[in-house]
Order: C-alpha cells, then sequence, then structure tokens
C-alpha cells in the first residue's frame, strides 16, 4: 500500500512539472480583423485536416469602450 501511494505521488509529480513545459503560442487581433486572421491562419488544405485549439479571449473593458465610441 506504501508503495502504491509513493508511485502515485511521483506520477503526480512527474505529470505535473511535465505540463508546465509546455508552450502556449498565442496571438493577438483586433475584432475587425478576427474573420480574416482565422481563415489567413488556420486554413485546411483538401487532402487533410489539422486540428486546433481555438480559445477567444474578449477584454470586456475593450467592448465597453468600442460601446462609448459608437
Amino acid at each position: 500500500m506504501k508503495t502504491l501511494f509513493q508511485f502515485i505521488i511521483v506520477l503526480t509529480i512527474f505529470s505535473t512539472s511535465f505540463a508546465q513545459q509546455q508552450n502556449i503560442e498565442t496571438k493577438s487581433v483586433v475584432i475587425e480583423n478576427l474573420i480574416s486572421f482565422m481563415v489567413d491562419e488556420y486554413s485546411i488544405s483538401s487532402d487533410s485536416i489539422p486540428k486546433h485549439n481555438i480559445t477567444l479571449l474578449i477584454d470586456p473593458m475593450l467592448i465597453d469602450l468600442m460601446h462609448k465610441m459608437a
């Protein structure tokens, strides 16, 4: 039982340290150029379909500023 517990602890520490070493690629784009950016950056070829995880972070202060300007 003690060996199993130690193995689980070591596995947890290893997986945590491995996850922290991965780089995250980020890009910024203004909302007016969002669609053209997505088409240019993530276009697919006809013979293969690459998989991308895309997360959009929208700054609420920027949205408030845009509403005040309109």
